[in-house]
């Protein structure tokens, strides 16, 4: 059949320069608001564990490398999102329907403005 079992290798695209400019542009910018000692600064940060794991090896035509590039699809993710502070968390939520989709952010920024709205009434 003409294919072979072998180690996977993970695809992992280069980054544009376009992506790179915007990025040295975000920091420039979140380091001023973090040197300004009349704002308090606030930061929200998702991050994604797998819960099942990978495959490590697979079928691919003989001579070709097996490479998986949507690997995010090939495990269920546990997605953790936080709004953190300079003093601490501020709120916290896990998502374990296979990520963060746009009903449940949405959710979760609503609840997240109602709780800053409370801790925080005169800002």
């Amino acid at each position: 059949m003409r294919y072979s079992f072998k180690k996977i290798i993970r695809y992992v695209p280069k980054l544009s320069a376009c992506h790179a400019l915007k990025r040295v542009y975000f920091i420039k910018h979140f380091l001023n608001a973090i040197c300004d000692k009349n704002r308090k600064v606030f930061v929200l940060d998702e991050v994604g564990f797998g819960t099942k794991p990978l495959k490590h090896y697979s079928y691919s035509k003989i001579g070709f490398p097996a490479i998986i590039k949507n690997y995010k699809k090939l495990s269920k993710n546990l997605t953790c999102t936080a709004c953190i502070s300079e003093d601490c968390v501020e709120f916290i939520r896990f998502f374990s329907e296979g990520g963060t989709k746009k009903e449940y952010f949405a959710d979760y920024m609503d609840t997240l403005i109602e709780c800053m709205k409370k801790k925080y009434p005169d800002k």
